[in-house]
């Protein structure tokens, strides 16, 4: 069975607030109290992070010795650039040029503090930048934004692998980097081999992708960086528990993950409004881990010759006979 790394975002452990109960559904914790209950999961050895407002003092030294103490492993930061109101135009794509200046002033800041956190990897959801109205963007001059800044914040520290993470909406009505395909697009267009993509499943789903597919086509172009998991019922990023609805699409996902060679983390990205934030760790975990033992036991050369035929009622039958029978 494939030993896979799991990590979990610091958004698991939050007060999980949305806009009918906006002081959340569980109390606060501040970093170390998350880092003491991430550390006693069992499987779970890596973290997500947001800078600033995850880091003590803003400080990445400071935060790599709490992530020391623990023995947890940073797996990605995030730079915060969606939840300033000040930023509600973008920072990327902002109309004015000296408020985009200063925010790549502050995202380099921030690079510069993630590499003293002893972590290489940093994601980018740029959920601000987009639009909610017909003619209210300028889309050629906020795409030659997109990408003329991320090459320079490529270009800025050539260790670090930045992710481009999309989504198809929310908090716009439209995000400019809504699907894999534009995120592929803006990766290539850098031209920078540090920057790639993260695929969060929910975000797929919502954008109706297969993505297994995505996956693939991202590995084509060696831009899959990153994965987020959970799951969703395809209209909102509910980030539920991973496999919890879409099971059968999450097999096939970890079945061309383990095909195109990924290695990399398999990172929670779940919001438990009224579960608690261990079990539903614990059960995405396990869902995970079944997965791959189903994996480890069902014949690949039989689902290669029915891939070759096309032949999707065989693949119905292959399923059942394979895994739901012996399941039993």
């Amino acid at each position: 069975m494939v030993n896979r790394k799991y990590a979990t975002g610091t958004a698991v452990f939050s007060p999980c607030s949305d806009r009918f109960v906006p002081v959340g559904y569980h109390r606060s914790l501040t970093i170390e109290q998350i880092l003491e209950k991430i550390s006693k999961v069992k499987k779970l050895s890596g973290l997500e992070l947001s800078w600033p407002g995850d880091f003590p003092d803003d400080d990445g030294k400071k935060m790599k010795s709490l992530t020391d103490k623990y023995g947890i492993e940073i797996a990605m930061v995030e730079i915060d650039t969606s939840t300033n109101p000040e930023y509600k135009f973008g920072m990327l794509t902002n109309p004015d040029e000296n408020v985009r200046k200063d925010c790549m002033d502050y995202i380099k800041r921030g690079i510069d503090e993630i590499e003293k956190a002893g972590c290489r990897k940093v994601n980018f959801w740029l959920g601000q930048e987009g639009y909610d109205y017909p003619l209210q963007a300028d889309y050629k001059k906020n795409w030659d934004n997109l990408r003329g800044n991320l090459k320079e914040i490529a270009i800025y520290n050539k260790n670090i692998k930045f992710c481009i993470e999309y989504k198809i909406k929310e908090p716009r009505t439209h995000i400019h980097i809504a699907t894999v395909g534009k995120a592929l697009m803006l990766a290539l267009d850098t031209k920078m081999d540090n920057v790639g993509v993260n695929i969060d499943v929910g975000h797929a789903l919502m954008a109706y992708e297969n993505m297994a597919e995505s996956a693939v086509i991202l590995s084509l172009y060696d831009k899959l960086f990153h994965l987020h998991v959970n799951d969703n019922f395809g209209y909102w990023d509910d980030d539920m528990a991973v496999g919890s609805v879409h099971f059968w699409e999450t097999l096939e996902l970890f079945y061309w993950l383990d095909e195109i060679g990924y290695n990399g983390w398999f990172s929670l990205d779940l919001f438990p409004y009224r579960e608690k934030w261990e079990e539903i760790c614990v059960q995405s975990i396990e869902n995970m881990e079944i997965i791959s033992e189903i994996l480890s036991k069902i014949d690949k050369n039989e689902i290669k010759e029915i891939q070759d035929k096309n032949d999707s009622m065989k693949m119905v039958k292959f399923l059942r006979e394979e895994v739901l029978r012996k399941a039993f």
